[in-house]
């Protein structure tokens, strides 16, 4: 485990939250990293926004819950897991997209 510098910015967080300490979203600390390089950050977001993307699907399913609409609503905004967490698929609102 790395609990080094920002030798890459997270994928979730980008290079602001870097600057502001933020350098791993799965650890839970600031200035601290649990992925040892940029490829075990990659993957260890790819199976982060698979299980988010999994929740929100699998909650949107259940219309019983008293929050279905809001799963149902995050379910149609994200269609795809790279959508989330700052994925590949995810708009920048800065951009404008």
């Amino acid at each position: 485990m790395n609990g080094g510098g920002p030798d890459w910015d997270c994928e979730a967080y980008g290079p602001e939250a870097a600057a502001a300490g933020a350098l791993c979203f799965v650890s839970g600390a600031l200035h601290k990293r649990v992925c040892d390089d940029p490829a075990d950050c990659r993957q260890t977001m790819i199976r982060s926004r698979q299980r988010l993307f999994g929740r929100i699907s699998e909650l949107a399913a259940h219309g019983d819950s008293p929050y279905a609409a809001d799963y149902a609503y995050l379910a149609e905004v994200f269609g795809t897991p790279d959508q989330l967490l700052g994925g590949p698929g995810h708009a920048d609102p800065e951009a404008g997209e």
